[in-house]
């Protein structure tokens, strides 16, 4: 068992700092990790990554990479939407991006990987986030699943505000039910912010604390409790697009995922 500073993560937020007017993210899109590193915008360089934490049970930074999913269970994608992934350095030297074109309606696109054998411990996963503007609509951004629940993060935009939510579904009398909270906070266009969730087991199922922390100091969380989630040996972190529409873009680094 892990000790339980292993789930302290700092915030690492010297890197992430909101990029200049010098620090617009140009060049092409890319694939892989060699073609991505001409395009550092060159603003948020600084320690962070995978290297600072080697005890985590699952940490990726993007950094090395050839295929975005490696180290993955998998890409998953739907039909009918075009949703490209690439390694595109913006957070130094490289991050993932996932770009949702022209979608009709609810379309998913998400790396996708999955624990077993996790028991009933405290589990906690951060990754940095930065939706990139303009930011219309509603987008599911992050899919955190366990026993009885898959919680979607949501995010949406009401010009000049951002709000964000959760929906932790589940099954009762075989429909499918949504059970949406509000969180205090959200990630904000155009800037990268640290994004902590932490399930705590709780008289028999499972409390869910999600955190914001900004480059320039501001930290929110809110706790919600969810008596359909449980924490009994399985846990699901997909990043991407969950049940979204239109066309948008977003990027994810430092992804680390640990229990105790």
């Amino acid at each position: 068992m892990l000790a339980a500073c292993s789930l302290i993560y700092r915030s690492d937020l010297d890197d992430a700092r909101r990029p200049g007017a010098d620090g617009a993210d140009g060049g092409p899109d890319a694939t892989s990790a060699a073609d991505a590193g001409t395009v550092d915008a060159g603003t948020d360089a600084g320690p962070g990554g995978c290297a600072a934490y080697p005890d985590v049970k699952f940490c990726d930074d993007f950094d090395t990479k050839l295929n975005v999913s490696d180290g993955w269970d998998e890409l998953s994608t739907d039909q009918g939407a075009t949703v490209l992934f690439d390694s595109v350095a913006y957070s130094a030297p490289l991050s993932f991006r996932a770009t949702l074109e022209n979608s009709p309606d609810c379309r998913y696109g998400r790396l996708e990987k999955r624990w077993t054998g996790v028991g009933t411990k405290r589990v906690r996963a951060s990754f940095r986030i930065r939706p990139e503007g303009p930011w219309k609509g509603g987008v599911g951004y992050a899919f955190f699943g366990t026993t009885g629940c898959s919680i979607v993060m949501g995010l949406d935009e009401d010009a000049p505000t951002v709000s964000a939510n959760i929906n932790a579904q589940y099954v009762a009398d075989s429909v499918l039910k949504n059970d949406v909270r509000d969180l205090d906070g959200a990630p904000y266009p155009d800037e990268w912010t640290d994004v902590i969730y932490e399930l705590t087991p709780s008289d028999g199922h499972a409390k869910l604390n999600v955190k914001f922390v900004h480059p320039d100091g501001e930290v929110t969380d809110k706790t919600h409790d969810l008596p359909q989630c449980k924490l009994a040996g399985e846990v699901e972190l997909d990043l991407g697009y969950h049940c979204s529409s239109g066309t948008h873009a977003i990027r994810y680094d430092d992804v680390r995922l640990d229990w105790e």
